[in-house]
């Protein structure tokens, strides 16, 4: 399979997981797709970590490695930087209480708090993924050179395991304990970078090949893709959770039909700078959007409906904007929102 083959089913998928995000964020449908549409940030974790690791394999030496890794933390840290200054009024107005806190006496704590949530929470709406895909693709890129993938394969579906079904444990004394300690330094279970680790993992064995790239019998694939997805709903249904055990066999299956997907597209680049920008800023227009609605109407299936619509719209015509004026020197700063 060549790179472009790759790429370009690869940015599609992206375009299209962040159509699914989106519907998630103005919860649009939520009720019937719900725990399929919570495969978008998963298979988002999962593709990001393919393209990086891919190109990881191929580097001719250790300098080139290191610099194709560097170029990825500057490029996260760039971009977050980037939608955490233009979104700030919002984000202000949503998290004051952290961001600006009235009793901050101790500018000490005050500091530390604001790293924690840079790195291991969240700033702007979204922005968790970004600084997930940054620390946990550093865990896993460090820790494999010391540790065999299959190993940590192991560990991080226990640890997956357990955020999955981290609400369930707050009465049981040990592991609300656990739970406390984790939420001290890494914010929402959820919502930070340790339950991205089993996804940038099986992005990283894809690329590697261990695990199987080719598909060698579909109807057993898809029978199995069959299995897993209606696993997933029951799931959903029984324990009604954010996060789910049969999302592993269904990303992994799903992901390896997109490595199996051979497509052309003229426009792949394009799609993929869409779903970049798309992803950063929705969140936080869905949150005004919504807050607007909500004053107009007490429908909550129209409100879902309009702000799924609005918010798409606003962030395609942010996408115009920002690749018209990008090429032009006053404004070459835009490059970094995407």
């Amino acid at each position: 399979m060549s790179d472009k083959r790759n790429y370009d089913i690869l940015d599609l998928a992206k375009f299209i997981l962040s159509i699914m995000i989106v519907c998630i964020h103005t919860q649009t449908f939520l009720s019937v797709l719900y725990p399929w549409l919570r495969l978008a940030v998963p298979l988002f974790f999962t593709i990001s970590s393919f393209l990086l690791f891919r190109k990881i394999n191929v580097s001719v030496s250790v300098e080139e490695e290191k610099k194709t890794v560097k170029n990825y933390c500057f490029r996260q840290m760039k971009l977050y930087l980037f939608w955490f200054i233009v979104l700030l009024p919002v984000t202000y107005y949503l998290r004051s209480s952290w961001l600006l806190p009235k009793n901050s006496a101790n500018i000490f704590i005050y500091i530390c708090n604001l790293i924690k949530h840079f790195l291991f929470g969240s700033t702007f709406a979204a922005s968790w993924f970004i600084a997930a895909s940054l620390v946990g693709t550093l865990v896993v890129y460090f820790l494999s050179k010391k540790v065999n993938d299959k190993i940590l394969l192991c560990i991080f579906t226990i640890l997956y395991s357990f955020l999955c079904f981290s609400s369930f444990f707050t009465k049981v004394p040990f592991f609300n304990s656990l739970l406390s300690v984790y939420e001290t330094y890494f914010s929402s279970p959820l919502s930070s970078f340790p339950i991205a680790l089993i996804w940038i993992l099986i992005g990283k064995m894809f690329a590697s090949k261990e695990i199987n790239l080719k598909i060698k019998n579909y109807k057993s694939y898809y029978l199995s893709l069959i299995i897993s997805l209606v696993g997933l709903f029951i799931e959903y249904k029984l324990f009604s959770n954010s996060c789910y055990i049969c999302s592993l066999p269904v990303v992994i299956l799903i992901f390896k039909l997109l490595l199996n997907t051979n497509i052309h597209l003229k426009n792949a680049k394009l799609l993929r700078t869409v779903s970049t920008i798309t992803y950063p800023l929705h969140a936080s227009i869905a949150i005004v959007v919504r807050f607007i609605l909500k004053k107009l109407t007490s429908n909550m299936t129209l409100i879902g409906i309009v702000s799924f619509v609005i918010t798409l719209s606003i962030c395609y015509i942010a996408c115009f904007i920002i690749l018209k004026l990008e090429n032009k020197k006053p404004f070459a700063f835009l490059k970094y929102a995407h």
